[in-house]
C-alpha cells in the first residue's frame, strides 16, 4: 500500500512499563507532521486521522498483549489441578466477560479481522477466550505457554500515515528489535463513521 506518496508522519514516544513484557504505561506525542498534498484533507480531517491512528495503535498493542503475548491472569484450580475442561477462569478487574474482550477487538479492527482474532487467532479454529460457568475463561494451553520470546519492542515507536482517500490511509508503524528499526504495515479505513485497522500489527 505504501509507495511514492507524500506522507505526514507523527512520532509517538511510548512510556515503557517493564513488567513481564512490554505494556503501554504512558503515551506522549511529539506531533511533527508533514501534511500530504496529494490528498486534499482539511485540518480537521488530518487531526481526525492522527487521533484515530494513535487510538488504534494503542488498542492494537493491547490486543497483541491479550491474544498473543501474556493473555490474562488466571485463578488457580482446586488443589492445583489442571482444569478438566481445558479452560482457566480469568482473574482480571478490567476484563470480566467475553463482551469486554470483544469490545476492544471490534472497535479496533474491521469485522473480518476482528472475527479471525476472536475465533481463530492461531489458525486452529479455536477461540482463545471462552465462557466457563458464566465467567470469562482462557484456554489452558495458552495460559501455560505464554509467548515470552516476542522480540519486538514497542518502546519509542513511531508511525507514518499515507492518506489514500478521506476514509483510507496506509499506516506504517516502526518498532525495534535490539535497537534496530522494524517497520510493519497495515491500513486504517473509516467504516460506518468509525476508523478501524484492516489487519493486526504484530510481527
Amino acid at each position: 500500500m505504501i509507495g511514492n506518496r507524500t506522507v505526514f508522519g507523527v512520532t509517538l514516544v511510548v512510556g515503557f512499563l517493564a513488567v513481564a513484557l512490554a505494556v503501554f504505561a504512558l503515551w506522549q506525542m511529539n506531533t511533527n507532521a508533514q501534511v500530504s498534498v496529494s490528498v486534499p484533507l482539511s485540518d480537521e480531517q488530518r487531526a481526525e486521522m492522527k487521533a484515530n491512528a494513535e487510538r488504534l495503535i494503542e488498542n492494537n498493542h493491547e490486543v497483541v498483549r491479550l491474544y498473543y503475548l501474556v493473555g490474562l491472569d488466571t485463578k488457580p484450580e482446586p488443589y492445583g489441578n489442571l482444569p478438566e475442561d481445558g479452560i482457566y477462569i480469568v482473574d482480571s478487574e478490567k476484563y470480566k466477560t467475553i463482551a469486554d474482550i470483544d469490545e476492544i477487538v471490534d472497535t479496533t479492527f474491521v469485522p473480518s479481522e476482528a472475527d479471525r482474532i476472536k475465533n481463530n487467532p492461531f489458525g486452529d479454529s479455536q477461540p482463545l477466550y471462552r465462557e466457563r460457568g458464566g465467567e470469562l475463561g482462557i484456554g489452558e494451553e495458552f495460559a501455560q505457554k505464554r509467548n515470552t520470546n516476542y522480540q519486538l519492542s514497542w518502546e519509542g515507536l513511531s508511525y507514518e500515515l499515507f492518506p489514500e482517500t478521506e476514509s483510507e490511509a496506509a499506516l506504517k508503524v516502526t518498532l525495534s528489535i535490539d535497537g534496530e528499526p522494524v517497520s510493519l504495515d497495515t491500513t486504517m479505513v473509516k467504516q460506518d463513521g468509525r476508523w478501524l485497522l484492516t489487519k493486526i500489527i504484530y510481527q
